[in-house]
């Protein structure tokens, strides 16, 4: 719940008061690789009227799908790679989910691996589904 409070809360004020920007949810992303993955995961459900989209690059797999998913859910862009199939299945399982919740989802495999170069070359794209290419 700390970790939670400082990322909604006090990194949120931080930015509002150090770069004085309004941040409505349509603007606002929770963004993650792996285990931060799933952090993204979790503060878009918690939290969708903040953040209105997740972008979530091969996410682990310890936190689960709820049974029951909120009423509203943030936009969502998952991917992970064809050489990291323990994440592409947990990415996979999540755009199931939130699809058949009514969320809105991208799911993309990507030929890659388990880290950096994946994800750089993804997170771009990712942005641009957000928020447009502007």
């Amino acid at each position: 719940m700390a970790h939670e409070r400082f990322f909604v809360e006090d990194v949120r004020g931080w930015v509002q008061s150090r770069f004085d920007v309004a941040l409505p949810a349509e603007q606002t992303a929770a963004f993650g690789v792996s285990a931060s993955g799933e952090l993204a995961l979790a503060m878009g459900l918690r939290h969708p009227d903040i953040y209105g989209t997740i972008l979530c690059a091969s996410p682990g797999a310890g936190y689960r799908p709820p049974a029951v998913m909120p009423r509203q859910l943030p936009r969502a862009y998952l991917v992970a790679g064809t050489q990291e199939p323990f994440f592409l299945k947990n990415a996979t399982r999540w755009a199931a989910a939130l699809r058949d919740a009514g969320g809105d989802v991208v799911l993309t495999e990507r030929a890659g691996s388990h880290g950096d170069a994946l994800w750089r070359a993804e997170l771009p794209l990712m942005v641009a589904w957000a928020f447009g290419s502007s």
